[in-house]
């Protein structure tokens, strides 16, 4: 848990982090996931997660669905930031922005 509060102090200061938990099947990874998700979001900051499926043949899956989480919560709760993103993606993707 120190590790991952460690984390969200830096992303306060660089304004941007990733971490990630990995582990053998069982060991806890969700519930402590869970409660930095709590934790982190009490203190103001953004939590957004990505489960590996194993019969998921996508690759990057975990990945992927973090950002649509975030993608989906930038929708509603930060319509302003929403629509630099999708401006800045059209003028550099332009019409490979489609196979997104």
């Amino acid at each position: 848990m120190q590790a991952l509060k460690e984390s969200c102090q830096r992303s306060i200061s660089t304004g941007c982090e990733v971490a990630m938990i990995c582990g053998t099947s069982g060991i806890g990874k969700s519930k402590l996931s869970e409660e930095f998700a709590r934790s982190a979001k009490e203190s103001g900051s953004i939590f957004i997660s990505g489960r590996f499926d194993k019969l998921q043949s996508q690759p990057l899956h975990a990945i992927s669905s973090a950002f649509d989480k975030y993608c989906a919560w930038l929708s509603v709760n930060d319509r302003s930031t929403a629509e630099k993103i999708a401006t800045a993606l059209k003028e550099y993707l332009g019409e490979d922005l489609a196979s997104l």
